[in-house]
């Protein structure tokens, strides 16, 4: 045998046994992510198609929230965003399977403290809104329930939910009742600054995290709501649109997309006005 026959040989040898060990060590199923591509039938269409939903009981979803709220996965707190929306993948997870077997939940936490601690909109509201459009898609729908869930924050007094003693100590929040606020607004910075100053409390303190923590329970309870109504045909809108000009528009009769400029359409939004804006020529009225 010459030199690079032999050559040939033993890198061939080499290689033949390396694949093996390799081989055995590998699983015998495939991977995860390879088992989840492998129906084309189910993934061909995953950017086009909403996700399959079944209704869920919000009772379950929301102690399952705020316990995620608590939990600590990858060395950081899971906190609101992802709380809600890994409460919601997780319950479906069990109950359909599937595609949601393969949607990690660390997809929102991003959103914690909202949006890396931004204050922006409430994390809380980030994962719901995600897991609304995920089985709704892209529809007017997604938006008018988005619409329900947002305006029905606004105007909540959170918290309304004191969890079970034993909730509490199994997630390792803080018991018994908390003050409560209401946020007029979407964004965590009001929403938590009020209820600080209301409860006396800094918004480092562990009882604003237990607030938030409730909070979550409630919003994604809400949310199973809004979402069972919708899948089911039982959908309809009930909020307020707190403060009016006309009875279908609001302050976005004059100050929204389209309108024109001089007319106020150099503005656009639908969140409580007067948390941040001074109007004299508005009204205080309700209407739907």
């Amino acid at each position: 045998m010459n030199k690079v026959s032999r050559r040939r040989f033993l890198v061939t040898s080499i290689a033949a046994a390396g694949a093996f060990v390799l081989g055995s060590m590998l699983p015998k199923q495939p991977f995860p992510i390879a088992r989840a591509f492998a129906s084309e039938a189910e993934f061909s269409d995953i950017d086009k198609k909403p996700l399959p939903y079944t209704p869920l009981d919000p009772e379950e979803v929301k102690v399952r929230a705020y316990k995620y709220y608590w939990l600590h996965l990858g060395g950081s707190k899971v906190a609101c965003a992802e709380g809600v929306f890994g409460a919601f993948v997780h319950e479906l997870r069990e109950k359909i399977g599937g595609v949601w077997n393969y949607i990690p939940t660390f997809a929102l936490w991003w959103q914690i403290g909202g949006g890396a601690g931004w204050a922006v909109l409430c994390g809380a509201l980030a994962g719901a809104a995600t897991i609304i459009s995920l089985v709704l898609g892209r529809s007017k729908l997604t938006k008018k329930v988005i619409n329900e869930l947002f305006r029905w924050y606004e105007l909540h007094p959170f918290p309304q939910w004191t969890p079970p003693d034993s909730v509490v100590e199994e997630a390792g929040g803080v018991k018994g009742p908390l003050p409560t606020s209401i946020a007029f607004s979407v964004l965590c910075h009001p929403s938590v600054t009020r209820w600080c100053l209301v409860a006396k409390k800094a918004s480092g303190s562990k009882e604003r995290s237990e607030r938030c923590a409730r909070l979550t329970g409630e919003v994604a309870a809400k949310t199973a709501e809004l979402l069972n109504a919708a899948v089911t045909g039982k959908f309809k809108p009930m909020t307020l649109t707190p403060l009016v000009v006309d009875d279908k528009h609001g302050c976005r009769s004059c100050h929204r997309k389209g309108a024109p400029y001089e007319q106020g359409g150099w503005a656009r939004g639908k969140m409580y006005c007067l948390i941040c804006h001074r109007a004299p020529h508005l009204r205080l009225t309700a209407s739907k």
